[in-house]
Parts: structure tokens; sequence; C-alpha cells
């Protein structure tokens, strides 16, 4: 895609303000992992909990902020280490221009328990934060893998046929592209309310959308090319690991249809809406837990 070498065009101001951005912003509790040293590409995290690791991946310009429940439900865990992550050039992790694509966040998710000796884990994604974990599963393998947890995400976004289980077509793609070019602000405000069963509170609104403004534009329109890009059927038919899904339940019949057909061991349980984990807590925490006990 042409994007993908137009920095070199951009305007000095612009570059001087992206510059600015490399620092990343104010931290709350996390800390944070350097996965690209030349880059100097830092990764903010959080983590809770003792025990064997769960690591989870925000979806596309989504941040470790909207996994707060998760965050505090491990507390005190023996069992498990629940430790999410904003990938590169999200949330308050280093901002680069470099690494755009789903390819370079599973090298960073390797680096990333490289460099904290992380063993056995289990891998999580939230929406398009699955296309980092089929990037990973492809070019890595699943011999540090305990289960895969998939929450709301197609292994095929753009699947074709009647009852498919897919994120939409390509007239709707280009519909989100143009209005998300056009207005970003407005149109991260509108589709927020979307991801729950009931609109968060106003206040919880305006930090869900300041979180996905820290992602800069450009980063930001090119994973949203690039999410689109994947298809990881033949990836998920062949996996040997425990996998559960958390799926809407709008989504419900289309994924039932894809894991009956494609991997029938795997576990599925519909709720709520894209964003479960968040407004379903209690029961998206417990089902969690208590897969984790079931594949130690």
């Amino acid at each position: 895609m042409a994007g993908r070498s137009s920095a070199a065009h951009w305007t000095a101001a612009t570059l001087i303000l992206l510059s600015l951005l490399v620092l990343p912003a104010a931290t709350r509790a996390g800390q944070y992992v350097t996965v690209d040293p030349k880059a100097k590409v830092r990764l903010y995290y959080e983590a809770s909990g003792s025990g064997d690791p769960v690591v989870f991946v925000p979806g596309w310009t989504m941040t470790s902020r909207y996994f707060s429940r998760q965050v505090d439900y491990f507390q005190g865990s023996k069992s498990s280490r629940f430790i999410v992550f904003d990938p590169r050039a999200h949330g308050r992790s280093t901002k680069t221009l470099e690494g755009a694509n789903y390819v370079q966040h599973a090298h960073d998710l390797k680096l990333f328990l490289d460099k904290l000796g992380l063993k056995h884990v289990v891998l999580g994604g939230w929406s398009w934060g699955m296309d980092t974990i089929y990037a990973y599963l492809s070019i890595y393998g699943s011999d540090n893998v305990r289960a895969v947890v998939d929450i709301d995400q197609t292994p095929n976004p753009l699947a074709s046929g009647e009852g498919a289980w897919k994120d939409g077509n390509l007239t709707e793609v280009k519909s989100f592209f143009d209005d998300f070019t056009r207005n970003r602000a407005a149109t991260t405000r509108g589709f927020i309310p979307t991801m729950f069963s009931k609109p968060p509170s106003t206040a919880d609104q305006r930090w869900m959308a300041s979180e996905v403004m820290m992602t800069p534009e450009i980063v930001a329109d090119l994973l949203y090319y690039d999410g689109w890009m994947f298809d990881s059927t033949e990836l998920v038919r062949k996996l040997k690991v425990p996998q559960l899904y958390f799926v809407s339940e709008g989504n419900a019949a289309a994924a039932a249809a894809f894991i009956a057909r494609n991997c029938p061991d795997a576990e599925l349980v519909p709720l709520g809406e894209h964003a479960m984990f968040y407004d379903h807590a209690s029961v998206f925490n417990d089902r969690l837990a208590r897969f984790l006990a079931e594949h130690p």
C-alpha cells in the first residue's frame, strides 16, 4: 500500500510533531519493556497476580486501560498472572511510524514474552489484537503457548457466503475509512458506544475516546488496512492448543457455525457486545478463570 512509504514526503513540521510523540505519555501504574532497541520502542504494560502468564493484546487503536477490570480481578491470584500491554504506537507505548502492521506487532509480542521470561503462556486478543496473535502463531508456532482466547474476532474479516462470520464487506470498509479519515474524532466518538450492551457513562466514553486518539492517525490508517487482509482460517484449523471464543451475541450463530467446521473442540461463549469483557466483566472474568483452571 502506498501509505507505507509516504513518510519521506511529509513536511518537516509534521515530522517534528511526530518526533515529540516518541516519548510515552504519563503512566499510571504500569511498567515498560524495550522490544526494539534500534528504534527505541518501549511497550507499556500492566500486570496483576502471580502464576502462569495470561497475556492480552488490545484491538485496533485500543489500549490496556480497557482491561482494567481484568487487571483488578486477577489482583492477588496465585494461579494466573494477567498481563495486558499497549502495542507499539498505541496508548502509552512509544509512538513510531515504523512497523505499523500486525507481523511487526507479532515480532514485538515475541520479544515482549522473551524479555519478561514468560513461558507456557495463554495468549488473548481482542478484535484485531487477534491478528497479532495469529501472526505470532504463524511465525513462531505454539510451543510456548498453552491456550488461545479470542475476544469477538473472526479469523477471516472479509469472509463471504450466507451466514459467514465476518467483520464486514468492502463497501462497509470503504465507508468507515472515509468517515474516519474525514473526521477521526467524531467517528471514534460514534463507534465507542456500539461496543457495549448499554452505552458507558459520558465520562467513560470520554476517556475511551482519548485512549483511541493516542495512536497517530497514519498508524491507525495502515493498521486498518492490514487488519482486513488477514485470513487465518487455515491456521485455526491446525492449531493444537485449547481455544476459547468470546463472541458478541449478534455473532453467536455465525461463530458457532465457523467453529463447528474449523475447530470443533474450541469453546464458545456468547456474551454482550464487542467489548463484553468491560460491561459484562463479572461473567467474562469468571468464565476466563474457569477456562484457565481447566487448561493448566
